[in-house]
């Protein structure tokens, strides 16, 4: 192996920022590094052109087909992400139950 993409990406307020790095493996050297935001109805173009400009920096030929693929990318419609389960919330509240219940001090 002689290169890893490395990445990132951040969502706030309606908008998606990806940050994408090519590193050459063998001595950790930073080749490439570009960030790119849009509206978060635009990821999938996004990922698309992250995608080319990755290609382009380490020069693939994408295929006929997979360039027809990401021609015809179009927007899609943001869906509400659902907050993670979080026990330091919910660890008050467990504590106490466990009070209430005799079963902790």
């Amino acid at each position: 192996m002689e290169g890893i993409v490395e990445g990132a990406v951040a969502q706030s307020a309606g908008r998606v920022r990806i940050t994408a790095k090519l590193i050459y493996a063998k001595t950790d050297l930073h080749l490439w590094r570009r960030s790119y935001e849009r509206n978060l109805s635009d990821v999938l173009a996004l990922e698309d052109e992250v995608a080319r400009a990755i290609a382009r920096e380490i020069r693939i030929n994408v295929t006929a087909q997979v360039q027809g693929r990401l021609n015809n990318a179009s927007a899609v419609k943001p869906v509400k992400v659902e907050p993670v389960y979080d026990p330091m919330r919910s660890a008050p509240r467990f504590r106490d139950l466990l009070h209430r219940a005799g079963l902790r001090d």
